[in-house]
């Protein structure tokens, strides 16, 4: 056979080759605990994600988005379920077999995970404004609802979230972290609030940081100087 003839075969032979070493590194990284799937659309934009036992809860914005729930193993990260939602998962927390998932427009979705490879929708509650973050302390869940400050909503029965407090913020809320009767809120350039939920019909502040910078620390936001004039 001519060696022009030949050319075609190797070529297909070479990218064979090509595509079996990138399946077994996409799988090495997967198996190392790394569960970005080569830019996968399955597996994007993860907003968020909260930690119950040996499982992980992720809320995903982009692809197929809404929750995913993966499992740590001593082989890596190892997928085990995933529902789709009508919006962007934007934030997340887990309860006792429940996964409440802030989803923007969508407002709060509650999530049944009893059976983490069939997760299932349990209720869906409309929020004043976009919910960007969700907090669960006992039997009590926190939603950041953007400008239209915090809800604070019973969920003893899950599939009938209700409303129990509310109270406004100064700016949008970025985030939050229940522990016992407080809750600590993130504002961004408001700084940090110190709410007390002891009564959560009843919410109030405990105090607002504004976060000042700390003497002898260094500024991280100032300018570094460029290596031509630090020699200067």
């Amino acid at each position: 056979m001519c060696s022009v003839c030949t050319r075609p075969l190797k070529k297909r032979i070479w990218l064979t080759i090509g595509l079996l070493l990138t399946v077994g590194i996409c799988e090495a990284r997967t198996g190392s605990g790394d569960l970005s799937y080569a830019g996968s659309s399955l597996w994007t934009d993860v907003r968020d994600v909260a930690i119950r036992d040996d499982r992980a809860y992720c809320a995903l914005a982009n692809g197929p988005g809404g929750l995913r729930i993966v499992r740590n193993d001593p082989r890596g990260l190892l997928p085990v379920g995933q529902l789709s939602l009508d919006g962007p998962a934007l934030g997340v927390a887990a309860g006792e077999d429940l996964a409440l998932v802030a989803a923007g427009e969508s407002g709060l979705q509650v999530i049944d995970v009893s059976y983490p490879s069939q997760p299932q929708g349990l209720a869906s509650l409309p929020t004043s404004d976009e919910a960007l973050a969700v907090a669960v302390s006992d039997s009590l869940a926190f939603v950041a609802c953007g400008y239209g400050g915090v809800a604070v909503l019973s969920i003893v029965e899950p599939d009938k979230p209700q409303l129990v407090g509310r109270f406004e913020t100064p700016d949008r809320t970025h985030g939050f972290q229940a522990a016992d009767t407080l809750l600590y809120v993130a504002h961004g350039h408001d700084g940090l609030r110190v709410m007390s939920i002891g009564r959560p019909e009843m919410p109030h502040s405990l105090g607002l940081d504004l976060t000042p910078p700390i003497p002898g620390l260094p500024n991280c936001s100032a300018r570094r100087p460029s290596p031509m004039s630090a020699g200067r």
